[in-house]
């Protein structure tokens, strides 16, 4: 087999550097998918760039995701609902998009009755299925949650199955029926049981990155054939023991941020401690992407 470029494939993340941003809000909603991209990527062209993408993500996926291919010295990319497949090294602006449910966009699109992967097809129609076409030439490895590949699922499926021996997938179990089952065999089958492993244990907005991270750093799975590497993760996973999770209670939306209140000053209003207040000491459940939006609205009625 001739050398192919080593290649890492993660997602952006909602954290992002301090600055000035775009959103879809100053962006005309008239029209299908296509034409809202259209005046969408006009918006990112003409807006300048605040950083490199490296530097604009925040959080624990995309360190992850960077130590991965530091190590095995491959380039990173990144999935963005915003910017279509990005470079670690592109120039780009700060913006405030996603596609997920809820979201103004999320919410446009189910309107005219389209998924995420309707999006990732206009936002890229300037470079068609970018990531099958880069997996054609590169050694691939692919860490997403299960609401990135649902997006990129049509893009993934044009990949060959005479691709799968260059390609490595991670994600959680749920991620898993996103993949195309022509490539399905690439899955590394990592399970819940990581959680237990320390160091590599975590939320799961980050399981995927995590994953990679135990496959190239713990197992030097780069370095085995897909069916020996695979081989490799499930006797790892199966000498491990399931974790056994605490009981943690439901809250409402005005629950949650009456503890976030309660106990803002106490932790100097970080989100992190918040977070582990939350779940270790309130013994409550509440989901990581949950919980960013309900600190953010205690953080504005603080400022206020």
């Amino acid at each position: 087999m001739p050398f192919l470029p080593r290649i890492v494939i993660t997602n952006c993340t909602t954290r992002k550097a301090t600055g000035p941003s775009i959103s879809l809000h100053t962006v005309s909603k008239s029209g299908g998918a296509l034409a809202i991209a259209k005046r969408w990527k006009a918006l990112v062209r003409r807006t300048a760039p605040l950083c490199q993408a490296s530097v604009l993500y925040k959080g624990r996926s995309i360190v992850d995701a960077t130590r991965a291919a530091n190590a095995i010295n491959a380039g990173l990319r990144i999935v963005s609902a915003g910017l279509g497949l990005v470079s670690a090294e592109d120039q780009v602006p700060n913006y405030d998009l996603t596609v997920a449910s809820g979201s103004p966009l999320g919410d446009l699109l189910a309107e005219q009755g389209l998924g995420p992967e309707a999006w990732w097809s206009a936002i890229t129609a300037d470079q068609p299925f970018p990531l099958s076409a880069l997996v054609a030439n590169s050694m691939a490895y692919i860490a997403l949650p299960a609401s990135y590949l649902r997006m990129v699922r049509e893009d993934l499926a044009l990949i060959p199955t005479s691709a799968c021996e260059r390609l490595r997938i991670f994600t959680s179990y749920a991620g898993r029926s996103e993949v195309p089952a022509s490539i399905a065999s690439s899955v590394m089958p990592y399970d819940e049981r990581l959680e237990t492993v320390p160091g590599f244990d975590g939320t799961r907005v980050d399981f995927a990155q995590r994953a990679m991270r135990h496959f190239v750093a713990q197992l030097r799975g780069h370095e085995l054939s897909a069916e020996i590497g695979s081989r490799a993760v499930a006797e790892f996973m199966n000498a491990q023991r399931r974790r056994t999770l605490p009981n943690r209670t439901r809250a409402s939306d005005d629950e949650i941020r009456r503890l976030i209140r309660g106990r803002w000053h106490d932790y100097a209003g970080s989100s992190t401690r918040l977070l582990r207040y939350l779940r270790d000491d309130a013994k409550v459940s509440c989901e990581q992407r949950r919980f960013r939006v309900l600190w953010k609205n205690v953080l504005r009625e603080m400022a206020a």
